[in-house]
C-alpha cells in the first residue's frame, strides 16, 4: 500500500468507530485482540456500532477473537459505556496507517505507565525519565511524529521540534557533529535491540544481508553495521559465501559471559530466586528487578540458545512442570526457567509427551509422574488395578500363578520402577490383589485359585455367540470338563486353556437365567439350576434393598457385607449386579440408569449450586477427582472451602461470568507477583487487587482460611490456590 492510499484510508477512518479504544479494557479481562484486527475492521468499514448488534456479530470478515471479546465485554457493561470508551483516544490509536508507529513502541510506553494524555506536553527529558533513564531519542521522535499526525499538528518546522524537545540550537559545527554521532549510536543500539528481540528468531539459521533488510526495513549500510555488531556479540558468524549463520550456544555459556544484568539473570535462572529475594539481595525495588530482567532476557534470542531450540516445540505444546523437565531431560532447572520467561507454556496434558521421548527418557518420565503404560498403549496414572494388570501382562508368557506369586512380582516391579514414596503408597496384600483380579476384565481365573493375564479382545461377539450356541443343550446339569471338550477349536480361539477358565468366561459373559454356573464344576442349562449368578430371588431382593446409594466402591461393599459367605464371587459378579440394577463402571458399582460414573458425578456437581463432598470412599475415587479437576479447569466449578464446591450457576446469579473469573485469576497472579512473598493467602493479597471482577461481586470471608500457594508456581498461572478460587459472591 503506497502513501497516497494510506492517507485516503486514514481520512475515511473515524477512530471513534473502531475498537482500538477498548483494547486495553479487553486486556484487563485477559482477552487478546490484536490492533491489526481493529485496523482491518475499520479499513473494511465495519464499525463498533454494528459489531455490538446481533446482526453485526454475524458479519463476514469479523475475526472470531473479536466476536468473543465483545460478547464477554457486553456481559459486564452496557453498550453506551463501550461506545464511550471507543471514542476515547488511547495509545493504540497511534497505530493507524501513516503514523509510522510500531506496536513495540506502544508496548514500551505502556510498560512505562505512559498514557495518551501524557504525550501532549511530552519532552525528551520527561520521556527518558519515564523509561528510567533509557536514552531513546529516535523512539521519542517516532512517537511524537505519530502523535502530531494523529492530532493533525504540523511538525515540519524545525523550531517546533526544538521547542518540544527542549534542545537548545547547536552553537557550532563540532557540537552538531557530536550530537549527530550520539544520535546515530542511539539509533544503532535500538536497531540491535529490535534485531535481538524480534528479527533474529524470524530468520532461518543461515541468511543473507537482503533477508535482514526485508525484515527490518533498514538500508544496506545500517544493516551491514548491525550484523557486524551481532558477530562481535557472538550471535552470528560469517560463512565462506558471505552469508550469515546463527551461532548456537548453551545457556550456561551465555550466562557465564558478560551480558547485561548478568548477576540478576544468574540469581533468577540458575539459583531460582524470586523477584523479591533478588531485590533484597541487591538492594533494589522488585519492580526494578523485573524491568532489568525483562530487558536482559529480551537480548537473548531463543534460537541462539541450544537447549531452547531442542525443547521449544514440546514446551509450547505441553504443560511440563519444572521438576519433571529436570528429571526426564536431565537438564539444569535454569533451562526450564529460561523457557518459562520467554515462552507461553502449553496446556496439553503432559502425558502426551511420552511418545516423543527416548527409551531412557520414558523410564524417567514414568517414574517422575508415577505413570504406567497399559497393554493397550495408554499412558495413565498408576493405580493398584492397572499395576497388577500390567505385571500379569508383562509375565503373560509364564502362565497362571497363585496370587502370592503375583504379589512378589508386583512388589518387585513397584520397587524397581517407581520412587519409594509411590511404592509405599501402592503396596498391597494378596487378599486385596485377589479382589482386584476378580473385578478386572484383563485377568482370568484358572484352576487352583491361580490367575493369569487375559486378552479381552479374544472375546468377540461372534465367538461369544458361538459359545452360547455350544451351550444350547437339553435341560440338565453338565460338567464343565465335558463342555470344555465339546469344541477344542473354539476354546483355542477364546484362549480358554482349561475347564476352570471356561467356567469363568461363562459366569462373567454368558450367564443368563437359563444358563448358570452351579458349584465349582457344573453348569445348569434350562430351568433346572439356580437363578442367574447363583442368587436366588430372595437373595437378590435382600441385596437390592440394601443398595440405597447410586454408586459404591468394591472395597466399600466388601467391607459392608464381610459377614456374607463368598460375597464377592456370588454378589459382585456381572450377572448378580445386573439382577439388582447395578453395573461395573470404571471400577465402581454404579446404578445401571447412569451411563458411567463420571457422567453421574458431573451431573450432581452441576445440579447443586453448593456441593459438600460426602464422607464416602466413592468421593475419593479417581473418577470423581478427575471430574472435579476437569470442571475446575473449565471454570464450571470452584472450591469454596475444604470439601465444598460452588458452581458457576451460583456465580451467574450474582452477575459473575467466566470472563470475569479469568480476569480475577489474572489479577490474583499479578498481585502475588507484586507481593514478592513465597507463600500467600487470598486475604493477604486482597487489598492489592484492583480487579473489575472483584468489584463486581466477589468478597472474601474472614471466617475461612484460604488456599495457600508457593509464589514460584504463579508465573505460569498454574496454582491450586488460584485456579480454585476461594471466595463467595456478595448478595445482590
Amino acid at each position: 500500500m503506497n502513501e497516497d492510499e494510506k492517507m485516503i484510508i486514514t481520512k475515511e477512518m473515524d477512530f471513534g468507530k473502531s475498537i482500538l479504544g477498548i483494547l486495553d479494557v479487553l486486556e484487563e479481562y485477559d482477552i487478546g485482540v490484536e490492533p491489526s484486527n481493529a485496523i482491518s475492521l475499520l479499513r473494511n468499514r465495519i464499525f463498533i456500532e454494528e459489531l455490538l448488534t446481533k446482526q453485526g456479530k454475524e458479519l463476514p470478515g469479523v475475526p472470531s477473537a473479536v466476536r468473543r471479546a465483545l460478547m464477554i465485554l457486553q456481559s459486564v457493561m452496557d453498550d453506551e459505556k463501550i461506545l464511550a470508551m471507543c471514542r476515547t483516544k488511547t495509545l493504540h490509536h497511534l497505530l493507524l496507517p501513516d503514523t509510522g508507529l510500531l506496536i513495540a513502541d506502544v508496548r514500551l510506553m505502556r510498560d512505562a505507565n505512559l498514557t495518551y494524555g501524557d504525550l501532549e506536553d511530552m519532552t525528551l527529558e520527561i520521556f527518558q525519565n519515564a523509561l528510567l533513564g533509557s536514552r531513546r531519542p529516535a523512539t521519542y521522535q517516532r512517537i511524537m511524529d505519530a502523535y502530531r499526525k494523529f492530532e493533525s499538528k504540523d511538525d515540519s518546522a524545525s523550531s517546533a521540534v526544538l521547542a518540544t524537545t527542549n534542545i537548545e540550537p547547536e552553537p557550532n559545527r563540532e557540537e552538531a557533529l557530536g550530537d549527530t554521532e550520539a544520535m546515530q549510536k542511539t539509533v544503532t543500539k535500538e536497531l540491535e535491540q529490535a534485531f535481538r528481540e524480534m528479527t533474529y528468531d524470524l530468520l532461518e539459521d543461515t541468511f543473507s544481508l537482503e533477508d535482514v533488510m526485508r525484515e527490518t526495513g533498514s538500508e544496506s549500510f545500517e544493516t551491514s553495521n548491525l550484523l557486524e555488531g551481532m558477530i562481535r556479540a557472538d550471535l552470528l558468524t560469517l560463512t565462506s559465501d558471505s552469508r550469515y549463520k546463527k551461532r548456537v550456544r548453551s545457556l550456561s555459556s551465555i550466562l557465564s559471559s558478560e551480558i547485561q544484568s548478568h548477576d540478576l539473570l544468574q540469581a533468577r535462572l540458575d539459583e531460582g530466586l524470586t523477584m523479591q529475594e533478588i531485590a533484597i539481595r541487591y538492594g533494589l525495588d522488585a519492580k526494578e528487578v523485573q524491568r532489568r530482567l525483562r530487558q536482559a532476557l529480551n537480548l537473548i534470542p531463543l534460537t541462539h540458545v541450544k537447549e531452547a531450540r531442542r525443547y521449544l516445540q514440546r514446551f509450547e505444546r505441553f504443560d511440563i512442570p519444572e521438576r519433571v523437565f529436570v528429571e526426564v531431560f536431565e537438564e539444569p532447572a535454569m533451562v526450564h526457567r529460561f523457557l518459562s520467561e520467554k515462552v507461553v507454556a502449553g496446556t496439553d496434558d503432559v502425558r502426551g509427551l511420552y511418545g516423543k521421548l527416548s527409551e531412557r527418557q520414558r523410564w524417567r518420565f514414568k517414574r517422575s509422574l508415577s505413570l504406567i503404560v497399559t497393554h493397550e498403549g495408554d499412558v495413565v496414572r498408576v493405580t493398584r488395578e492397572n499395576l497388577l494388570e500390567h505385571v500379569l501382562w508383562f509375565y503373560a508368557d509364564q502362565g497362571a500363578r497363585l496370587m502370592e506369586g503375583w504379589k512378589q512380582l508386583y512388589d518387585e516391579y513397584l520397587e524397581e520402577e517407581y520412587k519409594a514414596v509411590v511404592a509405599k503408597k501402592f503396596e498391597s496384600d494378596s487378599r486385596k490383589l485377589s479382589s482386584i483380579a476378580f473385578r478386572s476384565e484383563c485377568i482370568i481365573q484358572s484352576a487352583g485359585k491361580r490367575h493369569r493375564f487375559y486378552d479381552r479382545s479374544r472375546l468377540t461377539q461372534r465367538r461369544l455367540q458361538r459359545l452360547r450356541g455350544l451351550l444350547r443343550l437339553d435341560s440338565g446339569f453338565y460338567g464343565i470338563q465335558h463342555l470344555f471338550e465339546l469344541s477344542p477349536a473354539l476354546m483355542e480361539e477364546l484362549d480358554c486353556r482349561e475347564p476352570d477358565e471356561l467356567q469363568y468366561i461363562v459366569r462373567r459373559y454368558v450367564e443368563t437365567t437359563s444358563i448358570s454356573v452351579v458349584g465349582n464344576s457344573e453348569v445348569a442349562i434350562g430351568t433346572l439350576g439356580k437363578s442367574m449368578s447363583l442368587l436366588t430371588k430372595r437373595e437378590a431382593t435382600w441385596f437390592s434393598k440394601r443398595l440405597t446409594e447410586e454408586v459404591y466402591t468394591y472395597e466399600e461393599l466388601e467391607e459392608k457385607f464381610s459377614h456374607v459367605e463368598e460375597f464377592s464371587s456370588r454378589y459382585l459378579n456381572g450377572g448378580a449386579l445386573e439382577k439388582v440394577g447395578f453395573v461395573n463402571r470404571g471400577g465402581l458399582v454404579l446404578r445401571a440408569i447412569h451411563a458411567n460414573a463420571e457422567t453421574y458425578f458431573q451431573s450432581i456437581l452441576a445440579r447443586d449450586e453448593l456441593f459438600v463432598v460426602p464422607d464416602s470412599p466413592v468421593f475419593s475415587s479417581v473418577p470423581f477427582r478427575r471430574v472435579v479437576k476437569r470442571m475446575e479447569e473449565a471454570h464450571d466449578l470452584f472450591r469454596f472451602d475444604v470439601g465444598t464446591y460452588i458452581s458457576i450457576a451460583r456465580l451467574r446469579k450474582a452477575g459473575v461470568n467466566k470472563g470475569m473469573v479469568k480476569a480475577l485469576v489474572r489479577e490474583m497472579i499479578e498481585a502475588v507477583k507484586r507481593s514478592g512473598e513465597d507463600y500467600f493467602t487470598f486475604a493477604s493479597i486482597q487489598n492489592d487487587l484492583a480487579s473489575r471482577s472483584l468489584n463486581s461481586g466477589w468478597r472474601t470471608s474472614s471466617s475461612r482460611d484460604y488456599s495457600i500457594c508457593r509464589q514460584e508456581s504463579v508465573p505460569s498461572g498454574r496454582c491450586e490456590g488460584i485456579s480454585s478460587i476461594s471466595a463467595v459472591t456478595s448478595e445482590r
